[in-house]
């Protein structure tokens, strides 16, 4: 019995637009489009002539004159190319293209309550148009011209809301909103996260968010103005050093009061700096904060900061970037004791903690295999030089 997986297929490789769309609108729904858009479907979509093209049209819903909404499927079509830029840089760039254009088009007719992650445009709880949005949830390998345009669409996201400001960079969705000039976000219920900041506030570290409460059920603090870089590349050394140095001054103060313990951030990745005039000026979205190792923000730093999952990376750079960060941060000798079993360590838990079904997990696996490769190369220099 053919699936509905096998007729879409079918609809893609023939790239049938009416059969295609009569498909889409009468026989599935966008909320089951998760389940159905295949690999293979996306792949052929991306490489049909009729669908795709079809895809980048504006379009209004029966009830209103104005076209607010792009079409559903872009946002996993944009996902998934974006997970292969070299392969798919012409689509990708037509997308986008396409996405600020139409993005600017609804900023300058409506407001509305909140973007959700797929780009749905809500108010008082209903759909009132759709924006071109991505989700990347790991580094994006592309060059600098992509990450100008990626940038371009995320200003063209920050433009649509009035009232509420939609977060710059990052990955936040409908749980972290701005309002009246401070940050509320869905409860995480996390001690840690709460005591961390008020630990920094109250030794003066103005770089992290002020906690400020709950409010209407959300947990409210106080917001760092300026701007987060929503996916990864190799980092200037400058910026490196920047971050290391900011390192070093909280896990200082966490390790006077957790006898030499600190409150480790996790994902502390560019999407959660925040930067004004090439400056750091704030460390965000603490939601997942935990008493841990020393060293654990450091590595994760060097991971993605150096970016040593990078296909064309230069392997001699990643070391030396790593020596940078070392100096920088002058550890101790326990820190630096088995410092690449440690790193890879942490990378494998950074795979644990995916979950093996998701979307992300192969790309996933194979930038940690990759970053691991780096590793086990180095690991009697990083031995003997470091420890």
């Amino acid at each position: 019995m053919e699936t509905r997986i096998d007729t879409l297929l079918k609809l893609c490789i023939a790239d049938n637009l009416n059969a295609f769309n009569d498909y889409w609108q009468n026989d599935l729904s966008t909320d089951c489009a998760d389940s159905i858009l295949s690999d293979k479907i996306l792949q052929t979509i991306l490489f049909s002539e009729n669908i795709f093209h079809s895809l980048l049209t504006e379009y209004s819903n029966e009830n209103e004159n104005h076209y607010l909404y792009s079409h559903p499927l872009l946002y996993f079509v944009l996902n998934f190319s974006l997970l292969y830029p070299t392969d798919y840089e012409r689509q990708i760039f037509e997308i986008l293209n396409f996405g600020i254009k139409h993005n600017l088009n609804i900023a300058a007719r409506l407001s509305c309550d909140s973007i959700m992650q797929n780009g749905n445009l809500m108010q008082n709880d209903m759909l009132i148009g759709r924006a071109v949005v991505y989700n990347a949830t790991e580094a994006i390998n592309g060059d600098e011209k992509l990450f100008i345009k990626l940038n371009d669409l995320n200003n063209s996201v920050k433009a649509i809301k009035t009232k509420q400001l939609s977060l710059n960079g990052g990955y936040s969705g409908l749980s972290v909103r701005y309002v009246d000039g401070k940050i509320e976000k869905v409860r995480t219920f996390n001690e840690y996260e709460y005591t961390f900041l008020k630990l920094m506030e109250a030794n003066k570290y103005t770089k992290t968010p002020k906690y400020l409460g709950v409010e209407n059920g959300k947990d409210i603090f106080h917001y760092i103005n300026g701007k987060t870089i929503p996916y990864t590349y190799e980092m200037s050394e400058k910026d490196i050093i920047a971050i290391t140095q900011e390192l070093k001054v909280i896990n200082t103060i966490s390790k006077q009061y957790l006898n030499g313990k600190v409150y480790v951030h996790g994902d502390l990745g560019t999407q959660n700096v925040v930067f004004d005039n090439d400056k750091i000026v704030g460390i965000i979205d603490w939601d997942n904060t935990f008493i841990g190792e020393e060293y654990d923000d450091f590595i994760y730093i060097f991971w993605t900061w150096a970016n040593v999952g990078n296909l064309h990376r230069d392997d001699d750079n990643m070391f030396y970037l790593l020596k940078i960060m070392i100096k920088t941060y002058q550890p101790d000798e326990n820190f630096k004791r088995n410092f690449a079993y440690k790193i890879l360590q942490r990378m494998e838990r950074k795979l644990k903690n995916t979950p093996i079904n998701s979307n992300t997990y192969q790309r996933i696996f194979d930038w940690i295999r990759w970053s691991e490769k780096w590793v086990v190369k180095y690991s009697d220099k990083i031995s003997v030089e470091i420890g």
